[in-house]
């Protein structure tokens, strides 16, 4: 019978360990943290245009979003509002695929008009351009004005 010889128990062995090499790896785990949480969106926005309102409420910003060269760019329009020198809310309210022309203009006090001159809801191949056209938000009237002949009035 054939039988192995070992210096020491397996219970007498212990591996070493280093404070240094911890501390490697404490760093390295904080730096994967602290960059997944400070970069949630690896997204870059360009902002086009800026249009305030009459009297200074609301204010409209046209931007475009890229994400990358596996996405296709997102032209965003979104209204912002402040009240009282409190915390301005925002919101998106209209959003088309690549990188139609946009004017922002405000007829009045409380309504913006969004003209596009290349944007339809849906191509000849069945592709949805917009993705977003909201009405209203928080008092102000958003209408369209699309060169492919859709309209919509203001409501």
């Amino acid at each position: 019978m054939l039988t192995r010889t070992f210096l020491f128990e397996r219970s007498q062995y212990k591996h070493p360990r280093s404070p240094a090499k911890f501390l490697v790896i404490g760093v390295l785990f904080i730096n994967v943290l602290s960059f997944s949480c400070s970069h949630q969106s690896l997204c870059g926005d360009l902002v086009r245009a800026i249009a305030v309102s009459p009297g200074g409420k609301y204010t409209a910003t046209l931007f475009v979003r890229d994400c990358g060269a596996t996405s296709p760019f997102a032209t965003n329009v979104s209204l912002q509002t402040k009240w009282l020198g409190l915390i301005p809310s925002q919101r998106v309210i209209f959003t088309a695929r690549n990188l139609p022309r946009i004017k922002l203009i405000w007829k009045n006090r409380r309504t913006l008009q969004i003209q596009c001159s290349e944007c339809r809801r849906i191509t000849p191949y069945g592709e949805t351009l917009i993705f977003r056209q909201e009405r209203s938000w928080q008092g102000a009237r958003i209408s369209y004005s699309f060169n492919s002949g859709e309209k919509s009035s203001e409501k």
